[in-house]
């Protein structure tokens, strides 16, 4: 008969299992935390929105905008009917967008994506808006005064408007206009004192009654159609760079559906609440999913965003004109004086009216 014997664990490993026990009940506790912390995060947000009168809409709501010159031309094409294009129209495509893929390309966002994408992608939002031809086009050099590549040269006012003139040169005044628009107007960042500027400004009667408010108009939609194309391609969100409060979110919807704009204001609000979920992801899935694509961006931005040739350009101009430093109130009150200092930093670009 085989004596079956036991023998005693040494102290040593007997200590040894007491310690993988507790680090065991502390990672349960720490883990259980973090998910209450998590709820906690979502429920507040909910209550936000709720006190906001903020309705989160269904993240499968259709949003599509081209991010080729191939897919923006086709779009171009689709809408020939409605624009009915002149000789002269087709030559003026042709040479804006020549020129902003000579400006804007090159580069890359945080997120990884080629910058010049962003910049089709606001034009076809603004061709699907129904904005005139010239200001569909702007989108295409919206933020040329910031990134393209010859204001990496800029170092004052003058050199701005040397800039200004050169594009006036290749796209007319009429495109230059809406670009020059949506740089300065309302703020140089779309933030959550531009859109209450541009809220109060709407709600006065200013956008009709005062000199500089068509113009703020025109820029306010540019500026919510580049919202559409970079929270679409999640560029902001994966970047970390942008969060969007629930006043910025109430203000901007309140605009657009006062300029008879719903349907934008209702994808905006589709993708910010795709933001949402990213940010405080709900479910495993949405937690990979965020930190798998979080860390391929990082991955590739890390790639070619160390050098100089691919990473993201310095905002020169705004450090030249740092106009968004005045008080909200101070521009409602001097509405027409304070962007008329801007619109007349160069006195000799004649003043384009639509």
């Amino acid at each position: 008969m085989a004596i079956l014997t036991t023998t005693r664990l040494p102290n040593y490993a007997k200590a040894f299992a007491v310690c993988i026990v507790l680090i065991m009940c502390l990672m349960f506790v720490y883990f259980r935390g973090l998910l209450a912390e998590q709820e906690s995060k979502v429920k507040t947000r909910d209550q936000q929105f709720e006190q906001e009168n903020i309705k989160v809409k269904s993240v499968d709501k259709e949003v599509w905008l081209p991010q080729t010159t191939l897919e923006l031309l086709g779009k171009l094409t689709h809408l020939k009917d409605v624009y009915n294009y002149t000789d002269a129209d087709v030559k003026h495509i042709t040479e804006t967008l020549k020129f902003a893929v000579d400006e804007m390309s090159g580069f890359m966002r945080k997120s990884g994506r080629p910058y010049f994408q962003h910049c089709v992608g606001m034009a076809g939002c603004l061709l699907d808006i129904g904005a005139p031809l010239n200001h569909a086009l702007s989108g295409l050099l919206h933020s040329i005064y910031v990134f393209g590549a010859q204001a990496q040269a800029v170092t004052n006012a003058d050199d701005v408007c040397v800039l200004r003139k050169k594009v006036i040169e290749v796209v007319g005044l009429e495109t230059e206009y809406y670009v020059w628009g949506y740089t300065v107007y309302p703020r140089g960042n779309l933030d959550d004192s531009a859109v209450q500027i541009a809220r109060e400004a709407l709600d006065k009667g200013l956008y009709e009654t005062t000199k500089m408010g068509p113009k703020l108009k025109d820029a306010v939609l540019g500026h919510f159609c580049n919202e559409l194309d970079e929270f679409h391609q999640l560029d902001q969100v994966y970047s970390g760079n942008r969060k969007r409060s629930p006043a910025f979110r109430e203000n901007a919807t309140h605009i657009l559906n006062k300029l008879g704009y719903p349907d934008l204001a209702d994808k905006l609000l589709t993708l910010y609440s795709k933001q949402d979920q990213i940010d405080i992801p709900n479910t495993e899935t949405d937690k990979q999913h965020t930190k798998t694509v979080r860390e391929f961006s990082q991955h590739l931005h890390q790639a070619f965003g160390s050098d100089p040739k691919y990473g993201a350009r310095p905002r020169k101009f705004h450090r030249i004109l740092n106009f968004d430093k005045v008080a909200v109130h101070e521009v409602m009150e001097n509405f027409d004086k304070h962007y008329a200092e801007v619109e007349n930093l160069c006195p000799d670009i004649p003043l384009y009216k639509p």
